[in-house]
């Protein structure tokens, strides 16, 4: 790490430069360029816009997308639209093996982010495709999801990167729980607020917040319904929640994104949408302080060189935090995170390689990263990166059936109150017109069908905007109240 994150202004040129963008975009082209076709399956787009002189201009980039609650129709979207988030059907396996049967003879990439999420069958077509000299694919390993994800396996990987966490009660089931003394054994070591966590979980489904937003019932209720039964217990942290993630490159080397804030608050919800108690966007506005820019800088790196030397682990990894004024993980994820989109688009916007890029190039088997900064240099600038937020638009909780009145991705300016479009500084990745967006409740097996994500990133010579977030407050800014209100009349024409 170089002397203080606090005077990396002289290092930001290493960072944000058009060659390394260009070198980037040469990578890419060596690694993937000459496929007949790149395949992304599952996820929402993560390439930018194409241009004339992109690699992308000679490579048709198609997009399998599921829709529907586990047994939906498989469709093929060329045009890079906002696809759902949802699970990953026996009807998207199938036609990508319809993709690959076509492309006999020819390279195919094929990236898949959110394996995690896929049927069983996923693992056996994985090993079945890489087989096949000429299919370049872009997976993290599912042996990765069982060893490092499973929250069983949190504390010895904690220790064995040298990174402290707080102690934890593990139990192997309820009865090994009840024998030891239960509640009244959590409630003495912990107080009156603890975490409960059982060991598979995604998107915070494993976890309760007892004493804080759970009581013990419904911890009862989810290690009742646990696959095998262990769950741990942990002291629940004051502080931010967040969601650090970093890319491991082939040779060890581990390159940070920045740490957010993200907000979470009921008032925010209100403004924005989303599920309750979940946070609606991530907040870059203000600086950390150094102490948990350094501690984040420790944790991910440390983290990141140990999957890779115990596992072999290349690619994207996440850890979920509480942040006070150091960084105390309680969650690895072995996998893009639902924030790498975010941090992609940030990335484009600000001028510098991103992450997932990097996690494709390293997983497609691109080795020379030589273009690329110092890992210790590009870590102390990024930590340090602020200025812009990103945020999801989607229904409130009482709006069925909203309808997108209009195409709106791209770049917009705000002017006068108004969002316009204007190629400003503010990017929106939204449905096309036509689509309904629902908020669904996910106890009766459905989820948000779709929804927008707006980006601002101040660029040169553009005036900023003020923070949609009071972060200090962990409400809604004036100006994001209005914010949220003329977003929606662009989306759903109100």
């Amino acid at each position: 790490m170089i002397d203080r994150i606090g005077t990396t202004e002289r290092y930001r040129g290493e960072v944000y430069s058009p060659k390394r963008m260009e070198e980037m975009d040469v990578s890419l082209a060596r690694t993937i360029g000459d496929s007949r076709s790149v395949v992304v399956v599952h996820t929402r787009p993560m390439l930018p816009e194409q241009r004339p002189e992109d690699w992308r201009s000679h490579t048709q980039v198609m997009e399998i997308v599921s829709v529907g609650d586990g047994e939906g129709v498989c469709s093929l979207d060329t045009d890079a639209g906002s696809t759902p988030d949802l699970p990953f059907t026996s009807q998207s396996l199938a036609l990508l093996q319809r993709i690959v049967e076509t492309s006999v003879g020819e390279k195919l990439t094929i990236i898949a982010p959110y394996i995690k999420y896929a049927p069983q069958s996923w693992e056996s077509v994985i090993h079945s495709l890489e087989e096949d000299q000429n299919i370049a694919l872009v997976a993290v390993d599912p042996k990765h999801l069982q060893l490092i994800e499973g929250k069983r396996y949190f504390e010895s990987i904690m220790e064995e990167s040298g990174v402290a966490i707080s102690p934890a009660l593990e139990f192997s089931d309820v009865n090994d729980f009840r024998a030891a003394g239960g509640w009244d054994l959590a409630r003495r070591t912990f107080g009156f607020q603890f975490v409960v966590q059982i060991n598979d979980s995604a998107g915070g489904s494993g976890t309760k917040l007892v004493g804080v937003d759970h009581g013990v019932e419904e911890a009862e209720e989810m290690i009742s319904q646990s696959a095998d039964g262990w769950f741990k217990i942990t002291r629940f942290h004051n502080g931010y929640e967040t969601n650090g993630a970093a890319v491991v490159l082939p040779g060890g080397q581990v390159y940070i994104d920045p740490l957010s804030r993200k907000p979470v608050a009921e008032s925010i919800r209100k403004a924005f949408g989303g599920k309750k108690a979940g946070a609606v966007g991530d907040d870059w506005s203000l600086p950390w302080p150094d102490s948990v820019q350094h501690s984040y800088i420790d944790v991910m790196v440390k983290t990141g060189r140990h999957l890779h030397s115990k596992y072999g682990y290349v690619g994207i990894f996440g850890i979920d935090s509480i942040v006070n004024n150091k960084v105390e993980p309680h969650e690895i994820n072995a996998r893009p995170q639902g924030t790498t989109r975010h941090h992609h688009m940030r990335a484009q916007i600000l001028g510098r390689p991103s992450t997932w890029y990097l996690h494709i190039l390293s997983l497609a088997g691109h080795e020379d990263f030589s273009w690329l900064p110092d890992p210790d240099i590009w870590n102390s600038v990024v930590a340090s990166e602020t200025g812009g937020w990103q945020v999801d638009i989607v229904p409130r909780e009482n709006e069925i059936g909203k309808v997108v009145g209009r195409n709106t991705s791209g770049r917009y300016s705000w002017t006068e109150g108004l969002v316009q479009d204007d190629s400003g500084s503010i990017w929106l990745v939204a449905p096309k017109k036509g689509q309904v967006l629902d908020w669904k409740n996910k106890k009766d097996g459905k989820r948000l069908t779709s929804h927008g994500q707006i980006y601002y990133v101040p660029a040169n010579g553009v005036k900023p905007l003020p923070s949609i977030f009071d972060t200090s407050e962990q409400r809604p800014s004036e100006f994001g109240i209005h914010f949220a209100d003329r977003l929606r009349e662009v989306l759903w024409l109100e």
